[in-house]
């Protein structure tokens, strides 16, 4: 990655515009002509564009073959449903161009969200049409019970592949700002699985560096690079036209100019732009942790726990065995917990360790493995041979399920700290407190025990936050896959 320094910059002369045309020489009496040739795109720029549209194009067409194809099937059950399947399949097409799923510099996440909501939104007018008359019922029954799940899943399938079959293209960006702006941008980029942004060089600049001279430097560092895109961590002093003079500077060379808001670990639901006359403001839409949401985030708990328990109780009775003939005991181990508010709650687990194993964990503290207020050691002498069976594929945390039909806990959460833990919580750390603790949560699916202190605080502030079922959903999925590969686990 490029830095560039601007201790000692000078405002750069405006390089050659490729492809301008230069002004004809005026006629004795004709009015004077002015050099003001209109910016034409860089070769960097142009090439952005194209692989943008060729992808646009591409997913134009996967889109329509899909939803052509699942409404297809409907129409081959009858030709009197040949018209309405049709018009489904357009109105879907009409539905993800006007979500604009097929931007390119969407996050694979961000896709599929919008693909859903465009999906949800077609699928939604073809039901009123058939209650209003103007489809035939039968129509859109067969439609909405057989061509949607099919055109639902085909059309995500072909999202996934073409991203996976193009590779990862992100955005090639400079960052500007001052030093830890700029390290702290890069590094929130850097810890994104899929960002559609990649960092290729920065411009650093110091709290009395003039502003035009710091936009010559970007102009200049666009160009080295071959970036397509700048990305403003912050801007300098007494500059208040800065970014709109940037943005003048990097015209046919840039396709963006993204501004960071000094915000991180908010979700993008919350963000909005907000005009007022001329002036554009970023609105951020403060977290609420009662309401509507949260009787949803209960029904979600409730149903996901009752399906649970069902293998559940089949899986009981051999742990149950093995507990009872590899160590003497109760089966399972009950302990005091903080949960949503501060109020305490006794959970439930499959016993892993001896009987002694509280009166122990004194002598064993100068073995802890774990960072901040957490005790765990890798190598516990307490843990019985089928606890280490039970902790590695997180089978000891099963019983938990039945602290979610209670109201203790919750499917998804932060990890329910012990009364000690709590006892040495900042205040920005009492925010897990806000919402009920869960059987899995953002520290499980995020490296567990291999995460230090301070990410695992950042993760679980941010779930609690931004929480939502559809995110519940994926960090359900992701857990799977985090007990499979049993990551973090000891």
């Amino acid at each position: 990655m490029t830095t560039v320094g601007i201790a000692a910059a000078r405002l750069l002369p405006a390089p050659p515009v490729l492809g301008a045309h230069p002004a004809p020489a005026p006629a004795d009496d004709a009015l004077p002509a002015f050099d003001a040739p209109v910016p034409v795109a860089r070769a960097s720029l142009s090439r952005r564009r194209a692989r943008d549209a060729s992808h646009r194009r591409r997913l134009l067409v996967t889109d329509a073959a899909m939803a052509s194809g699942a409404c297809a099937a409907v129409a081959l059950a009858s030709p009197v449903f040949a018209a309405p399947a049709a018009a489904t399949a357009a109105l879907w097409c009409a539905c993800l161009v006007l979500a604009r799923s097929h931007d390119p510099s969407l996050t694979p996440r961000g896709e599929l969200a919008r693909v859903a909501a465009a999906t949800a939104a077609a699928l939604g007018l073809i039901a009123v049409a058939a209650v209003a008359g103007v489809l035939p019922l039968d129509a859109a029954r067969a439609v909405l019970a057989v061509g949607a799940p099919i055109g639902a899943v085909a059309i995500a399938t072909g999202r996934i592949a073409w991203r996976s079959l193009r590779g990862s293209s992100p955005a090639r960006a400079v960052v500007v700002g001052r030093a830890a702006d700029v390290a702290t941008v890069e590094h929130e980029i850097a810890r994104i699985a899929a960002s559609p942004v990649r960092v290729c060089g920065a411009v650093v600049f110091d709290a009395d560096d003039a502003g035009d001279a710091v936009v010559g430097t970007v102009a200049d560092a666009v160009d080295r690079v071959s970036a397509d895109t700048v990305l403003v961590a912050g801007t300098p002093d007494g500059a208040p036209a800065f970014l709109r003079r940037l943005a003048w500077a990097v015209e046919g060379r840039a396709a963006d100019v993204l501004s960071w808001s000094g915000l991180t670990d908010v979700a993008a639901a919350r963000l909005s732009v907000s005009a007022s006359g001329a002036l554009p403001m970023l609105r951020l839409r403060v977290a609420r942790y009662d309401g509507p949401r949260r009787a949803a985030q209960r029904v979600f708990d409730v149903v996901v726990a009752s399906l649970a328990l069902i293998p559940v109780g089949l899986l009981a009775v051999p742990i149950a065995i093995a507990i009872r003939l590899d160590s003497p005991g109760p089966v399972l181990y009950r302990q005091e917990r903080v949960g949503e508010g501060g109020r305490t709650f006794r959970m439930l687990k499959f016993r892993s360790m001896s009987v002694d194993a509280d009166r122990r964990s004194t002598a064993l503290m100068a073995l802890n493995d774990a960072a901040g207020p957490l005790f765990k050691v890798r190598e516990d002498p307490r843990v019985t041979r089928v606890g280490r069976v039970l902790r590695r594929c997180s089978l000891d945390e099963l019983p938990q399920f039945w602290n979610v039909l209670r109201g203790d806990m919750s499917v998804i959460g932060p990890r329910p700290a012990l009364p000690r833990e709590v006892a040495q919580y900042t205040e920005d750390e009492r925010r897990r407190l806000y919402v009920r603790p869960g059987i899995s949560g953002p520290w499980q699916v995020g490296g567990r025990s291999t995460l230090s202190w301070e990410d695992g605080i950042r993760l679980d502030l941010g779930y609690t936050e931004n929480r939502s079922i559809p995110g519940d959903v994926a960090l359900l999925f992701r857990t799977v896959t985090a007990v499979l590969t049993a990551r973090g686990a000891f």
